[in-house]
C-alpha cells in the first residue's frame, strides 16, 4: 500500500489543497496520521477561514470587528473559539514548519503550545489593532491577567529591564495602563516564541503594531540572535536600529540572506564576509559604498538598493591596500570595472540611479539589472537601459494593484511598454500589470525579447466584434450565402478580418517566445469602493446584487476559433491569467489547454469571485470545476486582495 512508502506520501501530498487534506484524515485513523502532518505544515493567519475564526476571537470592545461580522458577539462565543485557537495549537503545533502570524491571538496561541519547538521559517507582522474609545476591563487579548500588574510570562526570555516602555500621551492613565500591560505581554510572546525556535533558518520581522516594547540595547537584540544557531535569512527589525549589521554577521555567521539598512562603512573596512548571498539594503548607497560592499561580500549574488549615487564620484585613484580593488568608504574614488568587484553578482535591484551608464560600466559584464517601478507610467530609465547595457532582464512593479482603473475612454494613448519589448534584447521577466500594449503598436516591430520567461502585462485594442455584428458576420459568411453585401454588413465583415488578423497576430508572437512560462493578461478591473454604495438588482435567487463594471472589451478572445491553438509551442507554460478580460473561453478552450500545456500549474481567472455582493456565477464555477476534473494538479487562485481598501 502507498502508505508503506513515505516518500508517495509526501509526493502525493504537494497535489492535495487543504480541503482535500481535510477530506483525507476524516476517512479512517490511517488517513488522519498520515496527513495531518501536512495539514498543519505551513498556518498562515493571513488567509480568509483563519481571519473569520480571530475576528471571533478579538476583543469584544473593538467595534470595527463587530461591525465587520454584522453582529454582536457575546463572550461565550470568543471564549470559545479562544479556547479553541489555544487547543489546536497545543494539539498540532508540534507539526508546524513554516507559521505567519498577524494577529496577537495567534502569537500567544503559538507561544504558549508546549510543542511550537520545531519551526523552520516564521514570520512576525502583527497588525495594529483598532481601539475602542472605553477598553472593557478583563476583555484584553490575552485574557483576565491584562488588569493585573504586568508579569513576567517567561523569565530568563523577555525581562522588562531589557525593553523600552511606549508613551501613549493621549490616552487617560486608565487606558496606557491598559495597553501598556497589553504591550508588555505581546512583546514576551513575541520574543519567546523566536528563541524557543532555535532551529529556524528563516525569519522575518515586519512592521510593528506599535504596542510591543522596543528593545533596550543592541546587546539584548543581539544575544537573543545568538541563540539561532542555523539562521540562514534575517529580514528586517523594527524593535531597534543598529548602527550597523557587521556585529550582527559576526553573532549569527550562518546568514545568506539580510535585509537590512547600511548607513555608514566603518573606517578601516570590516573583514570580508564569504557567507552572505543576498543582500536588500534599506538606504541610498555612493558609487564607492557599493563597490566597498562588493568587496567585502565577495559571494555576493542579488544586490537591492532603493538608490545608487554615481554622479559625485570623482576619477580613479590608487587602489586600497587593505581590500584588493575595493575603494575606502573614506574616499570619494571610483574604481574601474575589474573582475574581482563583484564577480560572484549576478542580480543588482535598483529603483533609482542617478547615472545609469557609468554604473554599467563599473559592473562586471555578467550582472543582470532589475529595475522597480514605483510610480505608474514611470518607465524612463529603463527605455533607456538598452542603450548602455544588454544586461537589463528584469522589470517588475514592486506592489500589486490591487484592482485596475480601466475605463476605455480614459485610457492614456500610449504606454512605453512595446518599446521596453523591442529594444531590450536580454529581457526575462516583465511583471506590471498596470502598464499595456496595444495591438498595433506591437505588431507594427518585432520584439528583441525573445528570451521573455515571464509576461504580466495586458494586451489591449483589438477589434472585437459587438453581438450585434457578430450576428451580421455569421449570416452573411454562412455556407451558400449569395446576397450582396450591405454598407453595415461590409463594414461588419471587414471588422471581422481585421480582429482575425490581430488575434493571429498577437498569438503569432507570443508563440514565438519559446522559454515563456508565466502569462498573465488580465486582472481585477473593478474597485469595490466605487460600487459599494451603488446601484443593486434582485438577482433570480430573490437577493439583491450590486451591478459591477463588464470585463474589459478589446482585449483577446483566447479562443479555438481565434486562434488559440497558436500557443500549442509554448510547452513550457506554467502560468496562464485572464482576469477580467472580455474572453470566449469554454470547455473545449480548457480541453486544449489541459492537453497542450502539460507543465501548467496555475490558472487566473476561474477562482471563486472575491468582490463584495456578487451574483453567483454558474458558468465560471462550472467551468472551474470541469479543469480541476481534467488538471486536479492546477490551483486556481487570483490576485485580487479583496482585503484592501475596505
Amino acid at each position: 500500500m502507498f502508505a508503506d512508502i513515505p516518500e508517495l506520501v509526501v509526493l502525493l501530498s504537494r497535489y492535495l489543497t487543504t480541503q482535500d487534506l481535510f477530506t483525507c484524515i476524516r476517512v479512517s485513523s490511517q488517513g488522519y496520521h498520515l496527513f495531518v502532518p501536512f495539514l498543519w505544515h505551513t498556518v498562515d493567519d493571513s488567509t480568509p477561514s483563519w481571519k473569520h475564526i480571530l475576528y471571533q476571537c478579538s476583543d469584544p470592545g473593538v467595534r470595527c470587528w463587530e461591525s465587520y461580522l454584522g453582529q454582536t458577539l457575546t463572550d461565550a462565543d470568543k471564549n470559545k473559539d479562544r479556547e479553541w485557537l489555544m487547543h489546536v495549537f497545543r494539539k498540532h503545533g508540534h507539526h508546524i514548519r513554516n507559521l505567519t502570524i498577524h494577529w496577537p491571538m495567534v502569537l500567544e496561541a503559538a507561544s504558549m503550545a508546549s510543542g511550537c519547538l520545531t519551526l523552520q521559517s516564521l514570520t512576525l507582522e502583527m497588525r495594529t489593532p483598532t481601539l475602542p474609545y472605553s477598553i472593557i476591563p478583563g476583555g484584553g487579548y490575552f485574557g483576565p491577567t491584562m488588569n493585573s500588574p504586568p508579569p513576567s510570562l517567561f523569565p530568563g526570555v523577555a525581562e522588562e529591564s531589557d525593553y523600552i516602555q511606549p508613551h501613549f500621551c493621549s490616552w487617560i492613565p486608565e487606558i496606557q495602563k491598559e495597553i501598556k500591560e497589553f504591550g508588555w505581554a505581546l512583546t514576551q510572546h513575541y520574543w519567546n516564541l523566536i528563541f524557543r525556535n532555535q532551529d529556524l533558518t528563516r525569519l522575518v520581522l515586519h512592521h510593528p503594531s506599535g504596542f510591543e516594547w522596543n528593545v533596550k540595547s543592541t546587546e539584548v537584540f543581539l544575544r537573543g540572535m545568538t541563540m539561532l544557531k542555523h539562521l540562514k535569512e534575517l529580514q528586517g527589525w523594527e524593535f531597534i536600529a543598529l548602527p550597523s549589521i557587521w556585529e550582527l554577521l559576526a553573532a549569527v555567521p550562518t546568514l545568506e540572506s539580510l535585509e537590512a539598512p547600511i548607513d555608514l562603512l566603518p573606517d578601516p573596512l570590516p573583514e570580508v564576509n564569504t557567507t552572505l548571498r543576498t543582500l536588500t539594503v534599506h538606504n541610498a548607497l555612493s558609487i564607492n559604498s557599493l563597490l566597498d560592499v562588493l568587496g567585502l561580500f565577495p559571494n555576493l549574488s542579488s544586490l537591492t538598493v532603493p538608490m545608487i549615487m554615481v554622479r559625485d564620484a570623482q576619477q580613479p585613484q590608487p587602489q586600497s591596500s587593505r581590500i584588493e580593488k575595493v575603494t575606502s568608504s573614506g574616499s570619494a574614488n571610483v574604481l574601474p570595472r575589474v573582475p574581482s568587484v563583484g564577480a560572484n553578482l549576478r542580480e543588482l535591484v535598483a529603483t533609482n540611479v542617478d547615472d545609469y551608464a557609468m554604473l554599467l560600466k563599473l559592473l562586471p559584464d555578467h550582472v543582470e539589472l532589475t529595475w522597480f517601478e514605483r510610480t505608474k507610467n514611470c518607465m524612463v530609465v529603463p527605455l533607456k537601459l538598452p542603450e548602455h547595457s544588454t544586461r537589463f532582464g528584469v522589470f517588475k512593479a514592486p506592489v500589486k494593484p490591487w484592482y485596475i482603473d480601466e475605463v476605455l475612454e480614459d485610457r492614456p494613448l500610449h504606454d512605453v511598454a512595446n518599446e521596453l519589448f523591442v529594444t531590450s534584447s536580454r529581457l526575462r521577466v516583465f511583471d506590471s500589470i498596470m502598464h499595456f500594449v496595444h495591438v498595433d503598436e506591437m505588431l507594427r516591430q518585432p520584439w528583441a525579447c525573445m528570451g521573455l520567461e515571464w509576461l504580466t502585462c495586458r494586451i489591449v485594442g483589438l477589434d472585437r466584434l459587438k453581438d450585434t455584428e457578430q450576428a451580421l458576420v455569421d449570416r452573411v459568411l454562412a455556407p451558400g450565402y449569395t446576397g450582396d453585401l450591405s454598407v453595415e454588413e461590409s463594414a461588419a465583415v471587414e471588422k471581422f478580418q481585421r480582429s482575425c488578423a490581430q488575434h493571429h497576430g498577437i498569438y503569432d508572437r507570443l508563440a514565438s517566445l519559446s522559454k515563456l512560462k508565466h502569462l498573465e493578461l488580465g486582472f481585477e478591473n473593478r474597485c469595490q469602493l466605487t460600487y459599494r454604495d451603488g446601484p443593486t438588482y434582485v438577482g433570480a435567487d430573490g437577493k439583491e446584487y450590486v451591478k459591477y463594471a463588464d470585463p474589459m472589451f478589446d482585449t483577446l478572445e483566447l479562443s479555438l476559433a481565434s486562434g488559440l491553438d497558436r500557443l500549442g509551442a509554448l510547452k513550457g507554460m506554467e502560468m496562464i491569467g485572464f482576469e477580467c478580460i472580455n474572453h470566449r473561453i469554454g470547455r473545449a478552450e480548457l480541453e486544449w489547454m489541459a492537453k497542450s500545456w502539460p507543465k501548467l500549474r496555475l490558472m487566473y481567472g476561474l477562482s471563486k469571485e472575491k468582490q463584495h455582493m456578487l451574483e453567483h456565477n454558474e458558468e465560471r464555477t462550472a467551468l472551474r470545476e470541469h479543469f480541476q476534473q481534467l488538471r486536479p494538479d492546477v490551483v486556481h487562485d487570483s490576485l485580487y486582495n479583496a482585503t484592501i481598501g475596505q
